[in-house]
């Protein structure tokens, strides 16, 4: 007899859909009829009980994946559910494939890391490495959920603890490790060292991956052959088999909140899908956020510190206050500034000046009024670019030109630039420094 089924499907609708099957079961991947079209879905619960005729009721056309989801899996998705008020038809918008890669045949094999060829413990490391790598290591095989917060310095070793950390888990026949990183531009670094130690490369999942590598990671994945995933915040829902360890890198970054519906914060869910795997996981920065700091000073979290460099020493940090220098007018960078730059041109070596400000000045006010530019569309300060002539809105790019006379009382040339963007910064330094090779980024 045909049995009832929730079925969730990928769409925007706070609503639960239901459908007969008699082969299906709990966590099925399944096509649906859904109005004149088809849907692909998950096969979420059994229902015993409905409030209408199942007469009404569709069939289930087709089983495309048996067994996808399991109920860690979903008991996940419905903690996401509930936890970010968002239905669970939403939350299988995120984690549900392209259709192309459900419809398209399985490949031949990845490589799979050899763990006969697996390199412990290739750096010379510190006796405090040395004890966070062994405690590190006893958390992931004591196969019970865990967070582990390594704080470490800048240069402290964090990546190659991690990868004597995989390369100790993968020794067990089919366990899988995830890393997550919080931008695709930090995935180059770490897959170099990754290769240098397992010399395969490994499989990376982000926005950026093509339609053809998500195919083959999906694909793989499903059929147990692959054993570490690299990967910005959607690598967290891919269906791991066999996951012994989440490892999440920079973990105080803004990049692993998602900002668009259902909206979520990566690392959050990260600790909810260990706990419901019951799994470790590595959260780890040398900036850590508030609440994992206090996490892990409260007990909350294991705390594990390294407070030496990998190799060499820290750099010197010299803070100066500008506005005890007493700045000539017209001077951004300072006289103590720029006798470092001079002696370090001197020696032919380079020199980086940091400004977190776009465009030549970020107000720009008329002395007579008080006049300032505004953006028409969001009422933000509207920034000065003197090389393109125009002011900016960095906030919705409006953009107008860059004029003389004030708006608001009529007067001509009364404009005064108020404060250093990065133009203003490379102004001063020409005029300093002529001879100098200056590049703007």
């Amino acid at each position: 007899m045909d049995r009832i089924y929730k079925v969730i499907l990928p769409i925007n609708l706070n609503k639960d859909f239901y459908y007969l099957n008699s082969e299906a079961n709990i966590g099925d991947l399944v096509v649906v009829p859904f109005g004149k079209q088809t849907k692909i879905g998950l096969v979420f619960a059994e229902i015993k009980h409905i409030d209408f005729p199942r007469e009404k009721l569709k069939q289930i056309s087709n089983i495309l994946v048996k067994n996808l989801y399991s109920k860690k899996y979903r008991d996940f998705m419905l903690y996401f559910s509930e936890y970010y008020v968002a239905h669970l038809n939403q939350v299988l918008s995120l984690i549900l494939p392209h259709k192309d890669i459900l419809n398209s045949k399985v490949r031949k094999k990845d490589p799979i890391i050899d763990p006969e060829t697996l390199n412990f413990c290739k750096a010379d490391y510190s006796k405090a490495q040395l004890d966070a790598l062994t405690e590190l290591k006893n958390k992931a095989t004591a196969n019970k959920f865990s967070v582990n917060f390594l704080h470490g310095i800048t240069g402290s070793g964090k990546t190659e603890l991690y990868l004597d950390l995989i390369a100790n888990l993968l020794v067990e026949p089919k366990s899988q490790a995830l890393i997550l990183l919080p931008e695709i531009l930090l995935t180059k670094q770490f897959i170099d060292k990754f290769y240098k130690r397992f010399s395969i490369e490994p499989n990376i999942w982000h926005s950026s991956t093509s339609q053809k590598d998500k195919k083959r990671i999906w694909q793989a994945l499903n059929n147990d052959n692959i054993r570490v995933i690299i990967g910005a915040r959607s690598a967290l829902f891919l269906p791991f088999k066999n996951l012994k360890v989440i490892i999440l890198d920079e973990e105080h970054d803004a990049s692993y909140k998602q900002e668009e519906q259902p909206a979520y914060h990566a690392r959050d869910m990260a600790i909810v899908k260990a706990y419901k795997e019951n799994i470790p996981i590595i959260l780890a920065s040398a900036t850590p956020s508030f609440e994992t700091y206090r996490n892990a000073k409260t007990g909350k979290y294991n705390y594990i510190q390294l407070t030496e460099r990998f190799a060499g020493n820290l750099p010197e940090i010299d803070i100066t206050d500008l506005k005890k220098e007493c700045l000539e007018k017209g001077s951004w960078l300072g006289a103590y500034l720029k006798q470092e730059i001079t002696l370090k041109l001197a020696k032919k070596e380079q020199v980086m000046l940091f400004l977190n400000r776009k465009g030549y000045a970020p107000l720009k006010i008329c002395t007579h009024c008080g006049y300032r530019f505004k953006c028409q569309s969001c009422d933000s300060w509207l920034v000065e670019h003197k090389k393109t002539g125009q002011l900016i809105c960095h906030h919705c790019d409006f953009k107008m030109p860059n004029v003389t006379t004030c708006p608001s009382c009529k007067e001509e040339n009364k404009f005064v630039s108020y404060g250093p963007g990065v133009e203003r910064i490379e102004e001063e330094v020409q005029k300093n420094f002529p001879q100098a090779r200056i590049a703007l980024i």
